[in-house]
């Protein structure tokens, strides 16, 4: 199920009333950007609309009214808060989470060790918020004299040349919000060469795959955020960089 922020997102690029768009950029400005949510009344005089089109809005991107899409601002909100009480785990519960996660997922890693160790030609696509992850694992795939090349949304052209080919592995890493354009680009040549997915469960869903070639970012600890995902796929790529 989309969130809410993809549901404003997806209206910003396909609505045609820029009264609406409008409405979906200030509660993005408010509510992901200042972290406040503003009443009925409020959203309303700020974008110079009339209370009743605010409830119009709210309908148009499934809710009944603007009642339940403020309880679901406010839900999302809950669970992406920043917890000072978070900060209590230990380090070594974190690297015991990951080590925890890694064990679990090693059918997985093996396997992409595997198509690693198989192809030259490797093409990383990666999200933003994963550019850290994506970024050691292709100096270590070079170290190994492999091929790697990254691709982000700003990498438009791929879909133009041979990069993805019969011959490529192309590993995907997906997660956070923003990928419209890179799942869009990936969908045009998910057909092609062989693949893998380290993504969330949300963005993997929008890929159009057969492949059961997937492993799932979710970790054992209260935070599964940038952080700790980052730490979690540095450790699997170094396990994966010991073995080709």
């Amino acid at each position: 199920m989309a969130s809410v922020y993809e549901k404003l997102e997806n209206l910003i690029r396909f609505q045609k009333s820029a009264t609406f768009a409008i409405i979906a950029q200030k509660i993005i400005q408010h509510f992901f950007e200042d972290k406040q949510l503003l009443s009925q009344d409020e959203l309303a005089k700020e974008c110079f609309v009339s209370v009743s089109t605010i409830s119009k809005f709210s309908q148009a991107i499934g809710y009944s009214g603007y009642k339940e899409l403020y309880f679901e601002l406010k839900r999302e909100m809950e669970l992406a808060r920043f917890d000072n009480n978070s900060l209590s785990i230990q380090h070594i519960d974190i690297f015991e989470a990951v080590k925890n996660y890694i064990y679990l997922s090693k059918d997985k890693i093996n396997l992409l060790t595997k198509l690693i160790n198989e192809h030259s030609e490797i093409n990383i696509f990666r999200s933003a918020q994963m550019s850290i992850a994506a970024d050691y694992f292709l100096q270590l795939l070079v170290n190994r004299k492999k091929r790697p090349v990254i691709i982000d949304q700003s990498f438009q052209c791929f879909i133009d040349t041979d990069l993805v080919s019969d011959n490529s592995l192309n590993i995907v890493i997906l997660c956070g919000r923003d990928n419209f354009s890179l799942i869009q680009n990936i969908n045009r040549v998910v057909d092609k060469g062989k693949w893998f997915f380290i993504s969330s469960e949300r963005q993997f869903d929008k890929i159009e795959s057969p492949t059961k070639n997937y492993l799932p970012l979710s970790f054992d600890i209260k935070k599964s955020e940038f952080h700790f995902r980052t730490l979690a796929l540095q450790m699997i790529f170094f396990n994966i960089y010991q073995n080709i």
